[in-house]
């Protein structure tokens, strides 16, 4: 008892200090995530759950469209090099999705200056998030526009500048997949983990890519 007690009062103490330090971004946060905080084990746990699945419903729309965009390829018989490297990156979202929904998150008391890193995350991760959808619907309406206008023999350039976007749009992938991974570290940090600790471990993450 002693010890949740304890528990306790270090979530709510850190949670307060990154609340006061982060004011601005849990505002931005909590237009998607309602009841976002870290008071408690309980509400970290249901705020992390609420996160990644508005993050999911984000990513999921993504992977349609881009599911659409191999469609609409399809649909007009055309072969191109394009098609084959949509395909790729929409493996790779759907993997991406499968990793996040196998997370796992202990949730320990953190100082008020790591709480503020996984705020400052979780808000990365959202837009990130909104980011990828947005690009993928602006690639599927340019395309739909432009091929069902019949304008791919007269334009040369529009795959090369699909490409282009698609290209951006992988490194955008590539950007989220680091900050979900340096959320979860976040999220399973022990007691005695320090900040160096977690430091070393986004080291570890960066280069691994």
């Amino acid at each position: 008892m002693p010890d949740e007690i304890d528990e306790l009062g270090q979530f709510d103490s850190a949670w307060r200090e990154a609340k006061n330090e982060t004011f601005s971004a849990i505002k931005e946060i909590q237009k998607s995530v309602p009841r976002y905080l870290y008071a408690d084990r309980v509400s970290a746990t249901e705020t992390d759950t609420k996160l990644c699945n508005r993050a999911l419903s984000l990513f999921r729309h993504g992977e349609t469209i881009l599911f659409n965009v191999q469609h609409l390829l399809f649909e007009l018989q055309i072969k191109h090099p394009f098609g084959d490297a949509v395909g790729s990156l929409k493996d790779d979202l759907l993997h991406f999705l499968n990793r996040i929904e196998s997370r796992q998150c202990r949730f320990r008391p953190l100082k008020a200056g790591l709480l503020v890193k996984l705020i400052k995350h979780d808000r990365e991760f959202l837009a990130q998030a909104e980011g990828i959808e947005n690009r993928a619907d602006d690639l599927f309406t340019k395309l739909v526009h432009k091929l069902k206008a019949d304008f791919a023999e007269k334009d040369p350039t529009l795959f090369y500048e699909a490409q282009k976007e698609l290209d951006q749009l992988r490194v955008l992938l590539q950007d989220t997949v680091v900050t979900f991974k340096e959320r979860e570290k976040l999220c399973n940090l022990e007691p005695v983990s320090v900040e160096e600790i977690y430091n070393k471990l986004r080291k570890e993450i960066r280069e691994q890519l």
